[in-house]
């Protein structure tokens, strides 16, 4: 059995930071206890991407109202900004795909970092540029084929495909397929 030391008379650790660096598409900023989440399960037969924008859609017959009564779903084509829920968080009971596409299953709980709770901030793929302090926009549809991911986000306006969402703030904008730092949950 070896152990590391370090070099002799020196420092195991050459720096210290305070700030943690860009992370994975879904994953929270930084550990707080602001980040409200909530546990809700993927109704989608295919599973949801984490980082991706979803909306809710009510369970019928919950046994817990207020606890099971509802599940992730990706937007669809009539979906508009009300229908934004939040952001799925990437956590270390994900799935990862043939494509190594990291996902949370069907009828998986997966975690919801809602927007109209305390919020927090979350890193997610830009999927064309995103403007630091920018609009942001949730891919609904993608009528052009151009392979935007439903429930992705955009920082320009695509007419049909996208709608704008409020109530968060592009604190990091990225370029096209980089991750970008947004808060949800700004009032």
């Amino acid at each position: 059995m070896s152990v590391y030391h370090g070099t002799k008379f020196g420092f195991v650790q050459s720096a210290v930071y305070d700030q943690m660096g860009v992370s994975l598409e879904g994953r929270l900023a930084n550990a707080s206890d602001i980040n409200l989440c909530d546990a809700v399960s993927v109704g989608e037969a295919n599973g949801i991407g984490v980082g991706l924008g979803v909306a809710t859609a009510t369970l019928a017959g919950a046994i817990k109202p207020g606890v099971n009564n509802e599940e992730l779903k990706l937007p669809t084509s009539t979906s508009t900004a009300a229908d934004f829920a939040g952001i799925l968080v990437r956590t270390d009971t994900g799935r990862t795909d043939a494509n190594g596409e990291n996902y949370m299953g069907y009828k998986e709980i997966g975690t919801l970092l809602r927007k109209n709770r305390v919020g927090g901030r979350i890193w997610i793929k830009a999927q064309t540029a995103i403007t630091t302090g920018g609009n942001l926009y949730w891919v609904i549809a993608d009528t052009a084929g151009t392979g935007k991911k439903i429930g992705g986000f955009v920082g320009t306006a695509v007419t049909n495909d996208t709608v704008q969402i409020t109530g968060v703030k592009v604190v990091q904008g990225a370029s096209a397929g980089e991750l970008a730092l947004i808060e949800v949950g700004i009032i």
